[in-house]
């Protein structure tokens, strides 16, 4: 993750990127997917939690939110989005010179000793591209889906404004909590929780 204040919000990027990929295919069906992790005794406690979100009004929401912004603060938006960034390594295959035919390659190293380290190349992957509105309003509820999630079933979710898409007047819906403190300018004390 980016060293920005977003960092902040993937304890483990491994498990939060699978989180992203399960929230992508289940928001088709309504549901997004967050974990918890709670200590109990000794033990460390993994939950996970369906919780089911008609998020279309979200979707229409949200794209036409990025639409907006696209349109009249389009820098604000990009500098935004910049910030949702995960930073992977991964393991590069040099060229090696040495026999054409692989057949005739020896199966073991020829050089006694401890084996070289794999070169590394790191990426810099964007959790939410350029796309269409739509597209990128989908992506973002897939990438916070499961953070709203979370926040939601322990309690923290901050104080909405009012409602949107919920019928509860002290829980935001996951478009209010992305427009007000992923793309706004709100304050987020929550992330540091």
């Amino acid at each position: 993750m980016s060293s920005s204040p977003w960092g902040l919000l993937f304890a483990n990027t491994n498990t939060d990127l699978r989180l992203v990929a399960a929230n992508e295919a289940l928001l088709r069906h309504r549901v997004l997917l967050g974990v918890t992790d709670t200590v109990e005794g000794c033990q460390s406690v993994i939950q996970l939690w369906f919780v089911y979100f008609d998020l279309e009004s979200c979707v229409q929401f949200l794209s036409d939110h990025v639409q907006e912004m696209k349109r009249s603060q389009e820098s604000v938006l990009r500098n935004k989005l910049n910030q949702l960034c995960v930073v992977m390594e991964t393991g590069v295959m040099p060229v090696v010179e040495g026999p054409e035919d692989l057949e005739d390659a020896p199966l073991l190293p020829s050089t006694p000793g401890p084996p070289e380290r794999p070169l590394m190349q790191t990426e810099l992957y964007q959790l939410v591209p350029e796309a269409e509105p739509e597209e990128m309003a989908r992506q973002l509820l897939a990438v916070f889906g499961g953070y709203y999630t979370r926040l939601l079933v322990t309690s923290q979710l901050p104080q909405p404004m009012g409602t949107r898409h919920t019928d509860s007047a002290k829980v935001p819906c996951p478009c209010q909590l992305i427009e007000a403190h992923i793309l706004g300018t709100g304050c987020c004390p929550f992330l540091a929780r």
